[in-house]
C-alpha cells in the first residue's frame, strides 16, 4: 500500500501538542508493516522555522518525509510549494490521508486526491467539536466550515475519528451526509519494563496549560484529596501558569502544585514513573494520548467524561471515569491513592489492555484494513 499523507506541522514543532506525536507514530507503524508512506508538512514552528531541510524527502524512522515553507498566511499554513509536491505526489500513490481541519494543507490534499481520482481520508484530530469551535475565533471557524470544509468532509471516502466521542461530536456539528465515519483509536509503543509507583500520593497531568483541560477543576477538587501532590507538565501557550498559581495558592495549595514546564518524551515517560495515577480533565478530547502512555507504564489513570480515551479506560479496567464535578473528581482520586493494592491491579490491567489492543503495529494494521477497503484492494 502506497499512502500519502498530510499534515501542517511535524516534528520538531511540538509546541502543537499530541496530533504531531500520534501522526508520526501511526506513519512509523504504517512503515513498519512494509507500507510506502510519504509525509508532506510545512516547516512552521510558531514564529519561526524548524531547522530542517526543504523541498526534499528525509527519513523519518520510515516513512519518507519532505518539509515545505510557508511564506505567508501562516496562520493556515499556505504553501506554494506544498502545493507543487501535492501534485505530482498524489498520483504516484494509492490514497491520500490529511490531518486537522480549519488547515489550508488539508482542504489542498483533498483537492489533489480528487485530481488523481485517489481515496481521500480526512483525520479532524479533535478540531471538529462544537464546544472548541464556539470556544475560539468562532466567526473564523464556522465561516470556514460553511464556506471550505464542508464540502471537503462530505467528499472523503471516509472520516477518521480516534474515538466515540469523536465520532459523536462529528454527528452534532449536522455537517449533512458523510460517507463513512471510521472509529480507530491512537496508539502507543508499549515500554519494555516499568517502574514501580512511588506510593507518595503524586498525581501527574501531562498537557497544554489551556482552558479546554480545566486545570481549575483539577485545583478545586485536590482539596479535598488528603496529601496529594500534583505535578503539572505542559507547555503554557495561552499564558495561564501565574493565574493558575494564584488559584492553587488561594486554595492553600501552592506547596502542593509544581509546574514543571514543557518536557520532551523521555522527561514525560519519567513523569508518568514517578507518579502513582495520572489524572486528565479535559472538557472535550478527541482522544488524550497521554492516557495510553500512562496506562503503559502500568499507572492507573483518572479520566472525566469529556476525554475521548474514557472509553479504553473503561474497557481496561485501567482506572477510573470521574464524575464531572470537583467533589466527584475528588473522590475517584481518593479512592485510587487510598489503595495502592487496587490501584496496582488497575494499572497491570491497563497495561495488558494497551499491549493487546492499542500497540501502534496493532493501530496500523486496523488502519491498513481501512485503507485496502478504500482503494479496493482485496488482502
Amino acid at each position: 500500500m502506497r499512502s500519502l499523507h498530510v499534515a501542517a506541522t511535524w516534528w520538531p514543532a511540538v509546541r502543537y501538542g499530541g496530533p504531531i506525536v500520534s501522526i508520526r507514530g501511526l506513519c512509523r507503524a504504517l512503515a513498519r508493516a512494509g507500507d510506502a508512506v510519504q509525509v508532506l508538512t510545512t516547516t512552521v514552528d510558531g514564529p519561526t522555522d524548524s531547522a530542517v531541510p526543504t523541498d526534499v524527502d528525509v527519513d523519518d524512522g520510515g516513512p519518507r518525509l519532505r518539509y515545505h515553507r510557508s511564506p505567508w498566511l501562516r496562520r493556515v499554513y499556505w504553501s506554494p510549494a506544498l502545493q507543487r509536491s501535492l501534485a505530482e505526489t498524489a498520483p504516484m500513490v494509492d490514497l491520500v490521508h490529511a490531518h486537522g481541519v480549519f488547515l489550508w494543507p488539508t482542504l489542498a490534499a483533498g483537492r489533489a486526491a480528487r485530481r488523481a481520482s485517489r481515496p481521500f481520508v480526512l483525520s479532524p484530530r479533535g478540531m471538529l467539536v462544537r464546544a472548541l469551535i464556539d470556544a475560539r475565533s468562532r466567526l473564523a471557524k464556522r465561516a470556514w466550515l460553511a464556506l471550505l470544509e464542508r464540502a471537503n468532509l462530505r467528499g472523503a471516502a471516509a472520516i477518521h475519528a480516534t474515538s466515540a466521542h469523536e465520532r459523536d461530536a462529528l454527528h452534532e456539528l449536522g455537517l449533512g451526509p458523510l460517507r463513512r465515519i471510521e472509529v480507530i483509536p491512537n496508539g502507543v509503543d508499549l515500554p519494555a519494563a516499568v517502574a514501580e509507583p512511588p506510593d507518595r500520593r503524586r498525581l501527574l497531568f501531562v498537557g497544554r496549560l489551556s482552558g479546554e483541560k480545566r486545570l481549575d477543576l483539577l485545583l478545586d477538587s485536590l482539596v479535598g484529596v488528603d496529601g496529594a501532590t500534583l505535578d503539572i507538565v505542559g507547555p503554557d501557550p495561552a499564558g495561564l501558569r501565574p493565574s493558575l498559581e494564584r488559584r492553587a495558592a488561594g486554595l492553600g495549595l501552592a506547596d502542593r502544585v509544581a509546574f514543571r514546564g514543557p518536557l520532551d518524551a523521555a522527561g514525560v515517560r519519567g513523569a508518568i514513573d514517578g507518579c502513582d495515577a495520572l489524572v486528565l480533565t479535559s472538557r472535550s478530547e478527541n482522544f488524550g494520548n497521554v492516557v495510553l502512555e500512562a496506562m503503559a507504564a502500568a499507572r492507573p489513570v483518572v479520566v472525566t467524561p469529556g476525554v475521548g480515551a474514557a472509553a479504553e479506560v473503561r474497557a481496561a479496567r485501567g482506572g477510573l471515569v470521574a464524575a464531572d464535578d470537583p467533589r466527584g473528581l475528588a473522590a475517584a482520586l481518593s479512592q485510587v491513592l487510598d489503595a495502592p493494592a487496587l490501584a496496582r491491579t488497575m494499572g497491570l490491567a491497563g497495561r495488558f489492555h494497551v499491549a493487546r489492543n492499542l500497540s501502534w503495529d496493532a493501530v496500523a494494521m486496523r488502519m491498513r484494513a481501512l485503507y485496502a477497503d478504500l482503494v479496493g484492494d482485496p488482502r
